[in-house]
C-alpha cells in the first residue's frame, strides 16, 4: 500500500490483526488454492482487515482530538488557556497522556527540541498554573508529574 503512495497506511497496523487471528488468514489463502486460483476469498478477507484496521485508527484519531478538546475546554473554564503558550499546552496534552509518569526538564527539552531551560520554564509555568506537580526525586533532580486536580 505505501508502494502506492496511500501514506495513511504508515498509521494502520494491519499485522497486529492479522497475528491475532493466524488460522483465518491461512484458510483465506488455502480457499485460493483449492477454488481454481479464485482470489475472491483472500481479498474479501484482506479488505475485512483494512477495514478494521482503519475503522481503529478512525476511533484512535476521534480519542486524540475528544482529549485534547477536552483539556482546552478545562483550560478555558479555569481561565489557564489565555495564559499558556500553543507548545505549553501540548506538553500538557502529552503529559495527560500518560498521567502516572513523571517529567523531568531534560526529557522534555528532548522531546520538544528546546533547550532544558524552556523546557525547566515551560513544566514551572504549568506547576504555577496548579496543572502540574512538581516534587523532587532523589532529593537533587526535579521532576513533574500531573496534578491531582486533572488526574
Amino acid at each position: 500500500m505505501l508502494k502506492s503512495e496511500y501514506d495513511v497506511f504508515k498509521y494502520v497496523s494491519i499485522s497486529q490483526l492479522l497475528h491475532a487471528a493466524p488460522a483465518k488468514y491461512a484458510h483465506s489463502y488455502q480457499y485460493t488454492e483449492t477454488d481454481g486460483m479464485d482470489l475472491t476469498h483472500y481479498l474479501e478477507y484482506q479488505a475485512s482487515i483494512i477495514h478494521r484496521a482503519m475503522t481503529r485508527l478512525l476511533q484512535h484519531v476521534d480519542d486524540l482530538v475528544a482529549r485534547a478538546a477536552r483539556i482546552d475546554h478545562f483550560l478555558y473554564k479555569s481561565g489557564s488557556l489565555s495564559r499558556l503558550s500553543g507548545r505549553q499546552v501540548t506538553l500538557l496534552n502529552i503529559i495527560l497522556a500518560e498521567p502516572g509518569k513523571k517529567y523531568s526538564a531534560a526529557g522534555v527539552a528532548e522531546a520538544l527540541g528546546v533547550s532544558d531551560n524552556t523546557a525547566r520554564n515551560y513544566l514551572r509555568t504549568l506547576a504555577r498554573a496548579s496543572l502540574l506537580t512538581e516534587m523532587s526525586e532523589n532529593d537533587q533532580k526535579t521532576v513533574y508529574k500531573v496534578s491531582r486536580e486533572l488526574s
